[in-house]
């Protein structure tokens, strides 16, 4: 549940980041939103329900912050690593459905690690 709650999360502020700067990939985030959320739904029991919203809602400030930082911040290297953070945790979420991006986010945590 906890995983499911957090990617949700994460996949919230993507959207909404996506909204901001006007990207294409809205509607690519907003469809994994919905996936992960169907997930969320299906795990959580009716007792963990108020800890689940809590969790997605701490993931979504937290991925929105690191977001913020990637587009907007002051300093070109702290954008740099915001930006492949931000890349490395939507790739972990998105490997709890789909298969290879695995291996995609284990070459981007392999890279910032160099």
């Amino acid at each position: 549940m906890r995983d499911f709650a957090t990617c949700t999360g994460r996949f919230s502020a993507e959207v909404e980041h996506a909204w901001l700067v006007r990207t294409i990939e809205a509607e690519r985030h907003s469809q994994m939103y919905d996936n992960m959320s169907a997930l969320l739904d299906a795990v959580t029991s009716p007792d963990d329900e108020i800890s689940a919203r809590a969790l997605l809602i701490e993931a979504k400030a937290a991925h929105s912050r690191l977001l913020l930082q990637a587009a907007f911040g002051w300093d070109a290297e702290r954008r740099r690593i915001a930006e492949k953070r931000a890349r490395f945790l939507l790739l972990s979420c998105t490997a709890l459905i789909l298969a290879d991006a695995r291996e995609d986010a284990t070459k981007i945590w392999a890279a910032g690690t160099e």
